[in-house]
C-alpha cells in the first residue's frame, strides 16, 4: 500500500462517523484532491478487476450545504465516502498482507504455467 493511500484510508478511518466528503479528505491530509479521487478510487473502491479484491470504502450520493458565490447557503449533491464494513474491518497491516497475499498467489500461478 502506497504512502497516500495510508494516509487517506487512515483520515477515513479516523472519521468514519461523519459526512465527508473528497475535497475534506484533501484538505484534511493536505494532499491534492485529483490524487485522493485517484486513490479512492483505485486503492480503495476498486475497479475493473480488482474490485472484487478492495471494496474498503464506497460513495454514497448525499446532499450538503454549501455557501454559494452569492453568499446564500444552498443544497448541493455531493458524495460522501464511507467505510464499507469490509473497510470498517481492515487496518492499514491487514490490507498490506492481503495484497501481498495476492501477488504470491498470482507469482506461483505464473510460475506453474
Amino acid at each position: 500500500m502506497k504512502e497516500n493511500t495510508k494516509i487517506v484510508f487512515n483520515y477515513i478511518k479516523e472519521h468514519a462517523d461523519e459526512d465527508i466528503t473528497a475535497p475534506e479528505i484533501a484538505e484534511g491530509t493536505g494532499l491534492p484532491i485529483k490524487s485522493v479521487n485517484g486513490i479512492i478510487t483505485s486503492a480503495l473502491v476498486g475497479t475493473g478487476k480488482n474490485k472484487e479484491t478492495k471494496g474498503y470504502v464506497e460513495r454514497v450520493p448525499g446532499t450538503a450545504m454549501v455557501v454559494g458565490e452569492d453568499g446564500v447557503e444552498a443544497p448541493k449533491a455531493v458524495k460522501f465516502i464511507k467505510l464499507t464494513d469490509k473497510g470498517a474491518e481492515s487496518t492499514v497491516e491487514s490490507i498490506e498482507a492481503e495484497e501481498l497475499a495476492l501477488a504470491q498467489a498470482k507469482l506461483a500461478a505464473k510460475i506453474a504455467e
